[in-house]
């Protein structure tokens, strides 16, 4: 019997250069809810960015690991940026196809 949770598993998402970001193997309800409102209201990417990771090795000059905000994810590099916005929205589409085959 499959569960009817999301599991707690991430996958982790190469950057290059031995970074790391880690992001859940599939989206929680609450996850789609806050994606979908993002979007209505124009968001920006880095706030569903930051709704889908839950962790990180990124740091500055190699010191301490930075925290997971807005503001860091702004300062990414545009690369970095778009690894992350595709590996996102790969899920979000994979998500979507699966709701389509349930509903058939």
């Amino acid at each position: 019997m499959s569960s009817k949770f999301v599991s707690d598993k991430l996958r982790q998402i190469d950057l290059g250069d031995g970074s790391f970001a880690k992001i859940p193997e599939e989206l929680s309800f609450k996850d789609v809810q806050d994606i979908d409102m993002m979007n209505k209201n124009g968001s920006s990417q880095s706030e569903i960015i930051k709704i889908v990771v839950r962790e990180w090795n990124l740091s500055e000059d190699g010191g301490q690991i930075l925290p997971i905000t807005e503001e860091n994810i702004g300062r990414l590099n545009l690369q970095t940026a778009k690894i992350l916005s595709d590996a996102i929205a790969k899920m979000l589409a994979t998500d979507d196809s699966k709701k389509k085959q349930e509903s058939e």
